[in-house]
């Protein structure tokens, strides 16, 4: 009897195939957006944009004799930053 509850809980051969081919399926379908999201942020594209935005606010800084504050973590520059 102690054979037989142990052979129900365990999964088939048809079970696991299925569960697999699923798997590979959604992945290959989320593959482009996976590879879209590391193009974008390139290391040489973040490190440009950080240094355009430390040379924006030291040049902001220096020209109203102010001190500034450069929030890292945005990648596109907005608008109003220095108002």
């Amino acid at each position: 009897m102690q054979s037989h509850r142990l052979r129900n809980r365990a999964f088939t051969l048809i079970e696991m195939v299925v569960v697999i081919a699923v798997m590979v399926i959604l992945l290959t379908l989320a593959g482009p957006i996976f590879s879209g999201l590391t193009n974008s942020y390139s290391p040489a594209t973040v490190a440009t944009a950080i240094s355009g935005q430390l040379e924006r606010a030291r040049s902001h800084a220096v020209a109203n004799n102010t001190y500034v504050w450069v929030r890292l973590g945005a990648v596109r520059e907005e608008p109003n930053d220095f108002s």
